[in-house]
C-alpha cells in the first residue's frame, strides 16, 4: 500500500437481539427521551476495557467507543513492539459518521492489519485520497497534526469491532509500531481517536484480561 493512502474498513448491519449485554446497554441510548434520566442515557459495559461517549444531540450524533483495551499480553510488550489495540465504535445516532484519525503518544506508528475475514470495499481511490485496504495497510501519517489517517465508516445503527483473532476479531484492527516505552499488565495508554462529524475524543487504554462474555463473539453476522 502507498504510504499517503488511508485504509477504509466496512461497518457491520447491527443485530439487536444477538448483542451482548455491553452493547446492547449501549444501543438503548438511541432509545432514550430527552426526559430521562442523564445517567440512564450514558451506560457503560461491564467490561475491564474503557469506554466513552460523544453526544451531540442536537445533530444526531451518539456515537459509543466501548470496551477499548490495549490486547492482553501476559508478559507485556516491550519498547519498540508492536502492540494491538482492541476498539469497538457503536452509532446509536441518526446520521453516519466516519473515524478519520488516530493518535498516541505511546507509539511511533498505528498500522491498520487486515486479517483477510470482513475486507474493506474494493473500490478505486476516491478524490478525497482514500483508497481500499491491502493485505496489510499503513495508516497515512498526518504531520500536522501529529496523528495517522484511517477511514473507518460508521454508519447510523451499525457498529464496527477492530479487533485481532486473538482478540476475536476476523476483519481488521489497529496496531500501535514503535512502542516509546513497555507496556505491562495494568497499564495504560493515552489514545485520541477523531471523527469526521462527532469530533475527538481521549481514553486511556489499560491492557487487561477480557472478562467473559465480553468479545464480541455473541454478535451475529
Amino acid at each position: 500500500m502507498r504510504k499517503d493512502a488511508t485504509v477504509r474498513i466496512k461497518s457491520k448491519p447491527l443485530t439487536w437481539s444477538m448483542l451482548g449485554v455491553g452493547i446492547a446497554a449501549t444501543l438503548a441510548l438511541s432509545a432514550c427521551g430527552a426526559g430521562q434520566d442523564a445517567q440512564t442515557e450514558h451506560m457503560v459495559a461491564a467490561v475491564p476495557g474503557a469506554s466513552v461517549d460523544l453526544d451531540h444531540e442536537d445533530k444526531g450524533i451518539r456515537l459509543a467507543l466501548r470496551n477499548m483495551v490495549v490486547e492482553y499480553n501476559e508478559d507485556g510488550y516491550a519498547k519498540g513492539a508492536t502492540a494491538p489495540l482492541v476498539v469497538r465504535i457503536v452509532n446509536a445516532g441518526s446520521v453516519n459518521d466516519t473515524l478519520t484519525k488516530v493518535s498516541t503518544p505511546a507509539a511511533t506508528g498505528i498500522e491498520v492489519v487486515d486479517q483477510g475475514g470482513d475486507t474493506p470495499s474494493s473500490d478505486s481511490a476516491s478524490a478525497s485520497g482514500s483508497a481500499s485496504g491491502s493485505a496489510s495497510g499503513s495508516a497515512s501519517q498526518d504531520t500536522a497534526t501529529k496523528g495517522f489517517t484511517v477511514d473507518v465508516p460508521v454508519v447510523t445503527g451499525g457498529h464496527v469491532t477492530l479487533a485481532s483473532k486473538q482478540a476475536q476479531g476476523d476483519g481488521q484492527y489497529l496496531e500501535l509500531q514503535g512502542l516509546k516505552r513497555d507496556i505491562a499488565p495494568g497499564d495504560e495508554i493515552k489514545v485520541t481517536f477523531t471523527f469526521a462529524k462527532a469530533g475527538a475524543v481521549t481514553a486511556e487504554l489499560p491492557m487487561t484480561p477480557p472478562a467473559e462474555g465480553a468479545s464480541d463473539s455473541a454478535v451475529a453476522e
